[in-house]
């Protein structure tokens, strides 16, 4: 199990997310009940905004090649 999707687990264990399987795929949301879900949100955009520009492309970077016709979103 890769570091990241064992922290994904930890975020479900303790409410904050939901996981879902579609086909052999595990897909992660947030979890609409959790209590402090707005401040969580709060938290990571400011966070984020915080980030020099160059830091903040190396999380979000353009796609390099269209995305497969058909494919689920």
């Amino acid at each position: 199990m890769s570091m990241a999707l064992a922290q994904l687990k930890r975020f479900e264990a303790a409410g904050l997310l939901v996981a879902r399987r579609q086909g052999r795929t595990l897909l992660f949301s947030w979890n609409p009940r959790y209590f402090v879900l707005d401040e969580v949100r709060a938290l990571l955009r400011k966070t984020l905004a915080a980030l020099p520009p160059s830091e903040r492309q190396r999380y979000f970077r353009e796609r390099r090649r269209p995305r497969r016709s058909g494919k689920p979103k």
